[in-house]
């Protein structure tokens, strides 16, 4: 799944007018932290993100989707990520983190009430 997720973000291709406009490509800084994300989110929460791609921010955008929830995360080529929790239901940010190191990555907040959020839509279905 991980090796998927890596071909997925060193593939990534951006839309020829943004680069008229001027935006750059995710750079290596970008792609390194994004898959490090990638790679604690699963190692840590089983979690696999359902969309992956360049944003016009010069960066790439991670969205795991979840049952009224979805986690987001950017990250741009100076290395800053952004996380937030969005509902999906009332088109709401329920929560947001700006985070520049990833080996200090504490989202312990977003993780939080995401999965708990999923864990209890499992709860109420069984």
């Amino acid at each position: 799944m991980l090796l998927k997720v890596y071909d997925k973000i060193r593939n990534l291709k951006m839309p020829e007018h943004w680069k008229e406009e001027g935006t750059e490509p995710p750079n290596k800084i970008a792609m390194q932290k994004a898959y490090q994300c990638c790679c604690y989110l699963y190692s840590n929460y089983k979690l696999k993100p359902s969309f992956i791609a360049c944003t016009i921010i010069s960066g790439i955008f991670i969205k795991y989707k979840g049952t009224n929830l979805c986690l987001v995360i950017e990250i741009d080529n100076e290395g800053f990520m952004g996380f937030l929790v969005n509902n999906n239901l009332k088109k709401e940010i329920v929560h947001n983190e700006e985070i520049k190191d990833v080996e200090n990555l504490n989202i312990s907040k977003c993780i939080s009430i995401f999965t708990r959020s999923e864990k209890n839509k499992r709860t109420i279905r069984t």
